[in-house]
């Protein structure tokens, strides 16, 4: 059990608003540095982030964004699971890391297989 007192309530939101806060902080001073093209201010991106939230486009290039993100996520998921599996299944130590421990160490090993 943890001793530490949790953040709840009002101390948890303001901790969460001090977190945007420094982080517009150093957006802005990062702003002042670079060009305009690379970091606009913040006050720049707020107030053109509030006139694509009214058009209609804004929201269908967040569908297709969200869409292709989904679609890759899910992409790498299986691509992940069947690599995951095939590495699995074809080591040479496969069959040999399979049975219990008892008979592991009665069983003459696979060739190649470099369990211990």
């Amino acid at each position: 059990m943890s001793t530490s007192p949790s953040t709840t309530g009002v101390a948890s939101k303001k901790s969460y608003v001090l977190a945007i806060l420094v982080i517009l902080f150093f957006w802005q001073v990062a702003a002042w540095f670079l060009p305009s093209f690379l970091m606009p201010d913040v006050h720049v991106a707020l107030v053109r982030l509030w006139q694509e939230l009214g058009s209609g486009e804004f929201y269908q290039g967040l569908g297709n964004s969200m869409g292709r993100l989904g679609a890759g996520y899910g992409a790498a998921l299986v691509a992940g699971v069947v690599l995951g599996l095939v590495v699995a299944l074809s080591t040479p130590c496969a069959a040999h890391s399979r049975r219990p421990s008892s008979s592991c160490s009665r069983s003459p090993r696979s060739p190649g297989c470099r369990c211990s």
